[in-house]
């Protein structure tokens, strides 16, 4: 498959990220996409209208199977035989409109047909059209248009994966993101809970005054009520991202309770900023977009209807020769002088004197490829800009995270300074709160932020239609 490779088969995924009993279970981003590629049954849809458009194909190439016929037919009515035909025949289709042909027959009886031959002949010849279907007719134009259907069909594949690619991935990061928000407050309630411990001792012991034991839980609560939102949240999520997991025989599959992401995936050391330009992404879209790449493909039909169309423009003169010969040996048949003797021949012209049909008929080819290519343009534009914006919010998302993480290490120094005063007693609780209370949204952003980060790369690579390609 163009730009990506899928693993050979998903059940070593599950071996290896979903093992049996194990005490954690998590799933990548590479596991991940290599099932929606591989099993998702939009792409397996995908899949079959290739395969459809191959059997159409193969159904075009039929006709210019070589046919053998048969036939035999007799009449006899008070003793006597009046006819009795036999006929055999094979003839052969060629790529160019001409057709080969050779038989035998075998014309007995009392009222044959005067045209018929009486007693056993055999007979070689060829037929093709000078004028109307000589360099096109409407068996090659079938099976050029189921050819380039096929082409039309692959890349239809691409866009496919392009756009289920997108919502899977948007979906697992915010995924990844509620389960890093939610691991983050678990590392902060521990926190709370230990000053919780320290606060009562201190007053138990006549250093601190029972309002601080109030204010502590109060903070505890706080955060358990954010606890119990995300967890809400991520339990969702996580439904929501197993519309994208399926198994080989199109089972969908349910994500285990306790599966997570890996850790740290939205940490600022672990995500790869982008590296390549604008104008690159521009390329890329121009030259492997498939929502582009499909106009080349319709214009090359659109080319094959207004050759077929030309045609119906020129005079239909067809000429037909065979070779004549007794008995039923065809080699002495092929090798008798031509027009001496033995042989039949005949022409057939025929011409509309207006051209009615065939001049509306090139017109509207005309016009639909013309159709095609300001569609062609229009959407070349439309995509430009597309990229243009996804690569401008990608660039601002970037400064955002990097202004974010400057606060959070200010906002963290303050509370690291904030909890030394309190412990030296030269601070209140309520300030130690407000402190983290303003670390704790300042961490939520920056996770918020990463994802987002994450999720515009894939917004950005889906606008280019390269989105297969993501590592």
């Amino acid at each position: 498959m163009k730009y990506f490779i899928v693993s050979l088969l998903v059940f070593w995924g599950y071996v290896i990220y979903f093992p049996v009993n194990a005490s954690a279970q998590t799933l990548d981003v590479e596991t991940f996409i290599q099932m929606v590629v591989k099993y998702h049954p939009v792409v397996k849809r995908a899949n079959l209208d290739i395969s459809i458009s191959e059997s159409e194909l193969l159904q075009s190439r039929g006709a210019f199977d070589p046919q053998l016929k048969s036939s035999f037919s007799r009449k006899d009515m008070g003793g006597i035989t009046y006819y009795n035909y036999q006929q055999t025949e094979l003839k052969i289709p060629t790529w160019y409109g001409i057709e080969i042909a050779g038989g035998i027959e075998s014309v007995y009886g009392s009222s044959t047909d005067p045209q018929e031959t009486k007693g056993e002949s055999s007979y070689i010849g060829i037929s093709l059209p000078v004028l109307q279907n000589l360099l096109l007719d409407k068996r090659r134009a079938a099976l050029q248009k189921a050819r380039i259907m096929v082409d039309y069909s692959k890349n239809e594949q691409l866009a496919v994966i392009n756009d289920i690619l997108l919502e899977a991935l948007l979906q697992y990061w915010e995924w990844v993101r509620l389960d890093q928000e939610l691991n983050m407050l678990l590392s902060v309630k521990q926190n709370i809970e230990q000053r919780l411990n320290f606060t009562n001792t201190t007053i138990a012991i006549g250093e601190r005054a029972p309002i601080d034991s109030l204010e502590a839980q109060a903070q505890l609560l706080f955060i358990e009520g954010l606890e119990n939102e995300l967890q809400v949240a991520v339990r969702n999520a996580k439904i929501a991202l197993s519309a994208y997991t399926w198994t080989e025989n199109g089972q969908a599959v349910n994500l285990p309770q306790d599966l997570k992401p890996a850790e740290g995936l939205l940490q600022i050391d672990n995500i790869r900023f982008e590296a390549e330009t604008q104008q690159f992404f521009e390329q890329e879209a121009m030259r492997n977009h498939p929502e582009l790449q499909a106009y080349p493909i319709k214009l090359q039909y659109l080319e094959v209807d207004k050759r077929w169309a030309f045609q119906q423009l020129l005079p239909k003169l067809d000429l037909k020769y065979n070779q004549l010969g007794k008995g039923f040996n065809l080699l002495n048949s092929s090798l008798q002088p031509l027009f001496q003797n033995n042989f039949q021949y005949g022409v057939q012209f025929s011409m509309p004197l207006r051209l009615s049909e065939g001049r509306g008929q090139y017109r509207i080819a005309k016009y639909r490829i013309q159709q095609t290519e300001l569609d062609r343009d229009l959407k070349q534009k439309l995509i430009q800009n597309k990229v243009s914006m996804e690569f401008q919010q990608l660039t601002q998302i970037q400064k955002q995270l990097a202004i974010q993480q400057s606060l959070l290490r200010n906002q963290e120094g303050l509370l690291d300074g904030e909890n030394i005063r309190f412990t030296n007693g030269e601070s209140s609780l309520f300030l130690v709160n407000n402190r983290e209370q303003k670390v704790i949204e300042t961490k939520q952003k920056l996770i918020a932020l990463s994802a987002k980060y994450l999720q515009q790369k894939i917004k950005l690579r889906w606008a280019s239609g390269i989105l297969s390609t993501i590592q």
